[in-house]
């Protein structure tokens, strides 16, 4: 799979999060119920200081590797974290050296096969923070491009 090392710069996110793991399939059925919760309630509009319509998915707090706990959040970049209401989290995201995956197909298949790979693979990751950004394409909405950011050494 292709991908190219890049250099990010620190930026926050606000969103709602869930606690999980990679053990028994337990982050499958707890970003599911994450991403439906998400969704249903229109959390994106809700979050003050969005800096586009970007969802971004986070994987962070990790216990050990990435078959530890970790938690997961989902929401949108913001420019002020100040006024953030008491239902959603926020997180700084460390900026630094992250390698970037862009898959050739669109969807959650893709993302999902992105990250199959990364399971499988020797990356020295930092495992301070990683994330998917969700971009929708704004001439075909329910077209969906994902773009995968892990953070590396």
């Amino acid at each position: 799979m292709k991908y190219e090392k890049v250099a990010l710069d620190s930026f926050s996110v606000v969103g709602i999060a869930v606690r999980t793991t990679n053990k028994d399939n337990k982050a499958e059925q707890d970003i599911a119920g994450l991403w439906q919760e998400f969704l249903e309630n229109n959390i994106a509009d809700a979050i003050p200081f969005k800096v586009s319509d970007d969802v971004y998915c986070i994987y962070t707090d990790y216990e050990s590797d990435f078959m530890g706990a970790y938690t997961t959040i989902i929401g949108c970049m913001v420019s002020n974290t100040n006024d953030t209401n008491d239902e959603f989290v926020y997180k700084d995201i460390v900026g630094g050296e992250y390698y970037k995956f862009v898959p050739e197909e669109d969807g959650a298949e893709a993302v999902l096969q992105t990250w199959m790979h990364i399971w499988q693979s020797d990356y020295d990751r930092k495992y301070t923070a990683d994330f998917d950004v969700y971009q929708r394409d704004a001439d075909n909405p329910p077209n969906i491009k994902v773009t995968t950011f892990l953070s590396v050494k």
